[in-house]
């Protein structure tokens, strides 16, 4: 009995139609060249099927899970990662499916084709999702470095107060016949003369004089409260008294501006763009103590705007209430603490004469709203 050969019937590759020409010998389906390729390819598919089984159960987990229980980069770039082994593994199924498919016309691959399309499908759109929440978490973290960032000012010591009256702080003429520059409290210049190398003339030096003492305690007491926030551990002490501590801060940051405000209009002791400089690193001081105050308080809107990188506009938009609020519990208590603090200074009642200028002033300085007294 003789065996009845036929054709080979695969195809010499999956962008042609023609036919292997070579005999096939039972019960082989194909040639030999074209069997053991056959076979390759039958490997392939079930070793990227038990790749993609091996993680098909970790990527159908995290799904599960949902995106948001994923809080940090590494664990969302980890599991990125899995979900992108288990699309690759799916894709190499169905590259080699269908070579399988059109070459070897395997009838069972068309079926399978259509399951692993579904999966690889759903396997892009889990990515796609993770994309976007590493996207977000990115973000989180980048502004998050950046509150670290602003944050680490209050680690600088205040530079100690100075008011001088050099040159480099303000432009001085020397030539004499000028006019004292020291603003009143009834907003006219101060109508005295000066000789050459005054720069204000002698009643206004000795309440200039009076009013830097004032300004400089203020200045001292920030930095105290300063140290306080700098050694603030979120999360590692008691939230009240380190929210008190910033609060605190806050307020003392925001008297000494208006003080130097008050004293610079008063006085013109620094050149306006040295002033500038250093009242906008106070204001830069007060928006870090905000964001530990929002870091502590974990508002919604606090980490809303962490999410988005705008935690620095939070801070500066809710600043004005903390001031506010910080102000009306301290306005009841101002007058008795300018007086106290005058006659500490002088010991004793500040006497009409040679003061009343700087104990005026003081009392604008301190009180801050009131000019018509």
């Amino acid at each position: 009995m003789h065996l009845q050969h036929q054709s080979c019937p695969a195809r010499l590759s999956d962008d042609t139609a023609t036919l292997c020409e070579l005999q096939v010998t039972p019960p082989l389906p194909y040639c030999a060249h074209h069997y053991r390729e056959y076979c390759t390819l039958q490997e392939k598919a079930r070793a990227a099927g038990r790749e993609g089984d091996t993680v098909k159960e970790l990527t159908d987990r995290r799904a599960a899970d949902g995106l948001d229980t994923y809080t940090t980069l590494r664990e969302i770039k980890t599991a990125r990662e899995v979900a992108e082994l288990y699309r690759g593994a799916l894709d190499r199924q169905l590259e080699v499916g269908n070579e399988l498919r059109v070459r070897f016309v395997c009838a069972n691959a068309s079926e399978t084709q259509d399951e692993l399309e579904a999966r690889r499908d759903g396997a892009t759109a889990l990515i796609r999702k993770i994309a976007e929440r590493e996207r977000v978490l990115g973000m989180e973290e980048k502004a998050r470095s950046a509150a670290i960032e602003l944050r680490s000012i209050l680690s600088v010591p205040h530079k100690p107060f100075s008011c001088t009256e050099s040159p480099e702080s303000a432009t001085v003429s020397t030539s004499s016949g000028r006019q004292c520059p020291t603003i009143k409290l009834t907003s006219q210049r101060c109508t005295q003369m000066l000789d050459a190398e005054q720069r204000l003339c002698m009643m206004h030096i000795v309440t200039h004089a009076s009013i830097s003492i004032f300004v400089r305690s203020s200045w001292n007491d920030m930095e105290a409260s300063r140290v306080k926030v700098a050694q603030v551990e979120v999360g590692k002490g008691s939230m009240s008294n380190d929210a008190k501590a910033a609060n605190g801060y806050i307020m003392k940051v925001n008297d000494v501006v208006e003080e130097l405000q008050r004293h610079q209009e008063t006085y013109s002791c620094r050149a306006p763009a040295v002033h500038d400089a250093l009242v906008g690193d106070l204001r830069k001081r007060m928006v870090a103590a905000m964001l530990v105050l929002g870091e502590l308080k974990g508002s919604q809107e606090y980490h809303l705007a962490l999410r988005q990188g705008h935690v620095e506009v939070w801070a500066s938009e809710n600043l004005a209430s903390v001031i506010k609020e910080g102000n009306f519990a301290g306005d009841v208590a101002t007058g008795a603490i300018v007086g106290a603090g005058l006659c500490a200074v002088f010991g004793g009642p500040v006497t009409i004469g040679a003061f009343v200028g700087g104990a005026a002033l003081w009392a604008r300085h301190a009180a801050g709203k009131n000019k018509s007294m």
